[in-house]
């Protein structure tokens, strides 16, 4: 029996940026790799963790796949438990290792596109500014707001 949990992610950046947040990820969460193929639009791999002596926490494997085209990748991670007597609790473990990798991955790969949003943003608060419809100050803590500062 097999319970896969599937997670995508649309990148919008370089893929050699999002190779990098995926493995960035594999070795934050302790993990080794096998059958890798990578070339210039695309990648795959697989990952799970590696075998203590008698028992693993978690015992399936992540298969990683991503393509580029027009500009974005997609990023598909499906996490697959393999086990004989497979139970809801283990699924939604399952799902739960899916997850932290999956907010791994966006952590050391941001999209490229949400953080122009922010840029766009700042700089139509600017011409906003320019033309008195709003103040100095007004600008300035948008600005904050936006920065996250």
């Amino acid at each position: 029996m097999s319970m896969d949990a599937t997670a995508v992610y649309v990148y919008n950046g370089s893929p050699s940026a999002l190779l990098s947040g995926v493995r960035q990820a594999i070795d934050k969460m302790n993990l080794i790799t096998k059958n890798e193929n990578v070339n210039v639009n695309s990648f795959s791999l697989e990952a799970s963790e590696k075998m203590g002596w008698i028992t693993t926490k978690w015992t399936g494997k992540f298969i990683i796949k991503s393509t580029f085209e027009n500009g974005s990748s997609t990023l598909t991670v499906t996490a697959n438990l393999n086990m004989l007597l497979a139970s809801v609790a283990l699924g939604l473990a399952n799902q739960a290792k899916l997850n932290e990798f999956m907010d791994l991955v966006k952590s050391f790969a941001p999209d490229t596109k949400a953080n122009n949003s922010g840029i766009d943003d700042l700089e139509k608060l600017a011409d906003l500014r320019d033309k008195g419809i709003i103040t100095p100050t007004e600008f300035e803590a948008k600005k904050k707001q936006i920065l996250g500062l």
